[in-house]
């Protein structure tokens, strides 16, 4: 994957891929993934303070282990796709304010292929792709914060027992119940759709365009 990622930035711009230099990933790692830790704890605490989840129980650990193989590699492709090739070159090319629009769109679009188009759902994942093309900015165009936030959010959702992206592909961890309007709960979508998803999301979001100062920095 990182070979292929290696040789596509070369061929579209003969730039070297150099967002992803090791001294930066354990501090750039650590706090996108602990974003992502907060922000979907925050999501299922806000939800439950309304009385809309309660848990049950435990599941086989295996279904963990199963998550915590797959969903990361899976945030890191996504990443080096999303960010590392299309809003690079985006950027690049058109300038920081439309590779943020253009790519988000397009990041939200690729996630309703196969499926229902759910509003709210498009609106949450519109918002995780435009709050991850800011972390890739403020880290100083560099991919580990969003790659850690991506991984720990989709992670946490399996964690807690609720439905991912609208769909239960990995299992649940918790045995969970959501009850309540679509509005709390994010309705078959999940709480990615919850309306306290969108504010936290959006809110990140927010502070970071506010640091957004330009190019790469240290």
């Amino acid at each position: 994957m990182l070979v292929a990622y290696v040789l596509v930035l070369r061929l579209l711009s003969g730039k070297p891929a150099d967002d992803l230099p090791l001294a930066r990933l354990p501090r750039q790692l650590a706090l996108g993934s602990l974003l992502g830790l907060a922000l979907m704890s925050g999501t299922i605490g806000g939800i439950a303070l309304l009385g809309g989840y309660e848990v049950s129980g435990l599941n086989s650990p295996d279904v963990l282990v199963r998550a915590l193989g797959m969903l990361p590699f899976l945030a890191a492709f996504e990443e080096l796709i999303f960010r590392g090739i299309l809003f690079r070159q985006l950027s690049d090319r058109w300038g920081l304010r439309a590779a943020f629009g253009v790519s988000a769109v397009i990041f939200a679009a690729m996630h309703f292929t196969g499926g229902s188009f759910h509003p709210a759902g498009f609106l949450s994942i519109l918002f995780g792709g435009l709050l991850m093309c800011a972390l890739y900015c403020v880290s100083g165009q560099r991919l580990w914060m969003p790659i850690g936030f991506h991984a720990v959010w989709n992670v946490m959702q399996v964690v807690y027992g609720v439905p991912l992206s609208g769909g239960d592909d990995f299992g649940f961890y918790m045995g969970a119940r959501l009850s309540g309007p679509d509005w709390l709960t994010g309705g078959v979508f999940g709480p990615e759709a919850s309306v306290f998803a969108l504010a936290l999301t959006g809110g990140a979001l927010l502070v970071c365009l506010m640091r957004i100062r330009g190019p790469r920095t240290a």
